[in-house]
């Protein structure tokens, strides 16, 4: 092979596919770098939410011990409406039967 033809197949063979490989390699790398970076900002965004959760959970179990206690003492409540009921009552029987008006 000549000098000529070295050449020539240099520049229509060798060039063509070293700038096609060059091209190629670029573009997966500015691709790459841009996944990454988006990676990065759903791992940062995964992370606040798992915070968030946690403390909607921490809220939640508050909320539900709360309203344990509150029905506790609605129930007490009751519980004292009902036995002032019937203190009321003995009251009233004990005035009738031993000299009330």
């Amino acid at each position: 092979m000549g000098e000529k033809e070295l050449m020539h197949w240099l520049i229509t063979v060798v060039l063509p596919v070293g700038l096609t490989l060059i091209g190629f390699y670029t573009t997966n790398k500015s691709k790459a770098e841009a996944m990454e970076k988006r990676l990065t900002t759903m791992e940062v965004l995964n992370d606040m939410q798992s915070k968030i959760l946690d403390s909607h959970d921490i809220r939640l179990s508050k909320h539900e011990e709360e309203q344990k206690i509150t029905m506790s003492l609605v129930e007490q409540i009751k519980n004292l409406s009902t036995d002032i009921g019937e203190l009321k009552q003995d009251f009233k029987d004990f005035q009738k039967n031993y000299g009330g008006k």
